[in-house]
């Protein structure tokens, strides 16, 4: 199939062809039965038949769907998204805590499979040293510098600000969080052994140097973020 100006077609997690433009045979009967039982159910519903059968038969239709459906991609950097972000089942995989790996930030990870999937697991598990950061200020390269971290340490867990104003528990986003600054993680990238970096919020970068702080990071030798600690 072609159309006019159009190179890829986002499937929101449904199977696409190989042309990035019509959906998989496999998806499209599913969806075919799915309206075709729809219309039956209202059909039967209206006829009297039990709301609790019919909820029964949609459950196991719904599983079925769910099967092709579980994981995609609503934010991307190709699309003009700040990064790459994916949803499971309508809940977003940057929620509590999780692990930020490099395609999050990086199309050119994102495109070579550089996902959480690929992560070093002997890195993620294992001992670490738990630091706390000065609450006046975000982490800089002078904060870094002052916390003299030993060298060897490769998981490093930082207890900011956040968890004393418990921004981890509130439902609205606070933008004036405790993150990495742009030196800060270059400091560490180029100071330090560690390879894993802990923090108490949904993101190790300050508000103001969301992108750049990242990319220091994930360029360097850390690839593995783990965000939200409580």
């Amino acid at each position: 199939m072609e159309v006019p100006n159009v190179s890829c077609v986002d499937g929101k997690g449904l199977g696409l062809k190989d042309d990035n433009l019509d959906l998989t045979t496999e998806v499209e009967v599913t969806l075919g039965l799915m309206a075709h039982v729809v219309s039956i159910m209202l059909f039967l519903l209206l006829l009297g038949v039990d709301v609790e059968f019919l909820a029964s038969v949609w459950t196991r239709l719904e599983y079925q769907v769910s099967k092709l459906s579980v994981l995609w991609l609503p934010a991307s950097m190709k699309n003009g998204s700040r990064a790459n972000n994916s949803l499971i089942k309508f809940v977003s995989v940057h929620t509590g805590t999780h692990v930020d790996a490099p395609g999050h930030m990086i199309d050119r990870y994102f495109d070579s499979g550089l996902d959480v999937d690929t992560l070093d697991l002997e890195v993620l598990n294992g001992p670490a040293l738990l630091v706390d950061v000065p609450r006046n200020s975000n982490i800089t390269a002078q904060v870094m510098k002052s916390l003299n971290i030993p060298k060897g340490v490769c998981r490093v867990l930082f207890r900011t600000l956040n968890t004393d104003r418990q921004l981890m528990f509130k439902r609205e986003f606070d933008s004036s969080y405790v993150g990495f600054t742009t030196d800060g993680a270059r400091w560490l990238v180029k100071n330090t052994d560690i390879k894993l970096v802990g923090i108490d919020f949904l993101s190790a970068a300050s508000y103001d140097h969301l992108v750049p702080a990242h990319l220091e990071f994930f360029e360097g030798r850390v690839r593995n973020l783990l965000l939200n600690i409580k």
